[in-house]
This record gives C-alpha cells, structure tokens and sequence, in this order.
C-alpha cells in the first residue's frame, strides 16, 4: 500500500466517512488487510463517497470503491402529557394532546406528518407514587420526505401521580349496651370483616388486633354512631392503598 493515507477518500461527501487503518502496509498474495469506516451523517438523504487505495499492483492501482450512507434527521415530540390516575393496579396511562401533538426538527418544507393513533402509553410501574416516568410508543411518521427522518418516542414525567386506592372495610357491627358513663363499644365481626376496593390479585391484608369502637358520647340513645379505629393493611401491595376507618351504630 503506497498511499499516505492508506485509505483516501473523495466524491459527494467524503467528510461523511471516517476512516481508521489499515495498520498494515503490505498484502499477501491472496491475503486481506481490514479498516475501518464509519458514516456520521453531515445532511439528510443519500450521503456518497469514492473510497480510493492506493498501491504497486500494475492492474488495481489504485483500487477504488464507492460506499453510500443514508442521513436522517431525529424528531421529537411536543405536546403529549398525561393525567394523574387512581391506582388499579395496571402500568397503563392516558395520554393527552395527541391530537395535537407536534414534530419539532422537521427542516424547512419537507413534508413529514406525525401519526398518533396507534400512540400509547405506560407507566414505569404499576405502583402508586408521585413524579412517574410515562413513556409513550406508537407514534409513527408519514409523508414524502419521512425517510430521511427517525422519530424519537417521547417521555414525560413531570408531576404525573398514581394516586393510592381508598379501600373500606365491611362486616363490622357494634353492640348496644347498657349506659356505663363510658363511650367503649364492643365490636362484632372483626374476625369475618372484608376488605372493599382491592384489585383482584394484589397482596393486602386487613390487620384488626388492634380495632377498637367507641360512641360519640357516653349519653343514652337510640342509633348512636361508633367509631372504629386501630384497623390496617399490610402485604407486598398495600403501599398502593389507603384505608378509611369504618363507623356503625348502636344503642
């Protein structure tokens, strides 16, 4: 190999092609000597260059071949967001402002139209929490000149919320009692009471050693109500819940 570089590039765009070695200067009969090129487009569209080697082979001196690349633009996505939700238990989120959503990076008139009906989007996690990552799939883009384009599917999360689950309890009655200068009720069913508002399949448990009842007042009278308290939730998914102390009634 005589030339210095080795490896000399020239055509359309030859400072679109970078090229490392060859570290050897010498080819056996037969033999193959490897470099490197990389395309770093400098424009959209076809990007061409003449690679040309020069060496003491009478017949292929110098030994020439062309290369091309494509060069594409990346696209953003402004103007999806999406809302804050109620956990239920699934990563799916709504988004918001696809219908008018837009492409930022499109150069001058190429003609490149965004598609979002296929958009969707998803949380990171299921789980309850604040500030979620949402990412956002299925945008497509259309047009005579998308081709010279790639789309990068947006994310979002700003102050985006899974919000924890109320969950209720039923089953817990109290008993009427006979006046004792005191507000203590005695509860009924904390041993068969059920948890309301759970998503099937999460791991939540009502904890009730703890429950205690007690009426507004120490005063006689008929449908009095009964606090409850001391009830709570435990298990892998309980992070997701929140839990609201019942209240009955009793004489």
């Amino acid at each position: 190999l005589t030339g210095s570089p080795r490896v000399g590039k020239s055509g359309d765009h030859p400072s679109d092609f970078a090229v490392t070695g060859p570290v050897a200067s010498a080819v056996s009969a037969g033999g193959s000597i490897t470099f490197v090129v990389v395309f770093n487009a400098s424009d959209t569209g076809t990007r061409s260059a003449i690679l040309s080697v020069p060496n003491d082979d009478p017949d292929e001196n110098p030994y020439n071949f062309s290369i091309q690349g494509k060069g594409t633009a990346v696209l953003t996505v402004t103007g999806i967001t999406v809302t804050d939700r109620e956990y239920d238990g699934t990563n799916e989120a709504t988004l918001v402002g696809t219908g008018t959503a837009n492409l930022v990076g499109v150069i001058g008139d190429d003609q490149v139209t965004l598609n979002v009906a296929q958009a969707v989007g998803v949380f990171a996690d299921a789980n309850a929490g604040t500030g979620k990552t949402v990412t956002v799939s299925g945008l497509t883009i259309s047009g005579d000149d998308a081709a010279n384009y790639t789309l990068a599917q947006p994310t979002t999360t700003a102050t985006i919320t899974i919000s924890v689950k109320e969950l209720v309890v039923s089953g817990i009655t109290a008993s009427d009692k006979e006046y004792d200068g005191g507000t203590t009720a005695t509860l009924v069913g904390t041993g068969t009471a059920t948890l309301v508002g759970a998503i099937s399949g999460d791991d939540v448990t009502l904890n009730t050693t703890q429950t205690e009842g007690a009426f507004a007042d120490a005063d006689v009278a008929e449908g009095k109500i009964v606090n409850v308290s001391g009830l709570t939730i435990s298990g892998a998914d309980a992070g997701n819940y929140s839990l609201t102390q019942p209240t009955t009634s009793a004489n």
